[in-house]
């Protein structure tokens, strides 16, 4: 079996698990076969499955500004259901060991 040609640093082989076939993918077409129609998880999902992998940002880079883009998706999000803004602050603000633990419901009112 050929190996398939990839065109772009955003294509992927993927292999059928019932026949073993191969194919290409890239990002765009992942984020259209799953619907992802929010500008920022896009690019948020781009940055989670490229991760420090362009040649243009390392991991932490690329993590960074994944997190910066879930953000806004989330501000996207409160603003097209008419609920109030939350301010999430930058992940390296918070060290881990200092984050507020949240119950699900916590996090779905927007009371952080």
């Amino acid at each position: 079996m050929t190996e398939p040609k990839l065109g772009s640093k955003y294509e992927r082989i993927i292999h059928d698990m019932n026949d073993g076939t191969q194919g290409v993918v890239d990002v765009y077409s992942v984020l259209e076969a799953f619907n992802v129609t929010c500008p920022a998880l896009q690019h948020a999902i781009k940055k989670l499955l490229c991760t420090g992998v362009r040649g243009h940002k390392n991991f932490v880079e690329d993590v960074q500004e994944a997190s910066y883009s879930l953000e806004r998706a989330l501000q996207l999000h409160y603003a097209r259901n008419g609920r109030p803004l939350v301010k999430v602050p930058p992940v390296e603000s918070v060290p881990y060991s200092e984050a507020p633990e949240l119950s699900v419901e916590e996090m779905m009112r927007g009371t952080v």
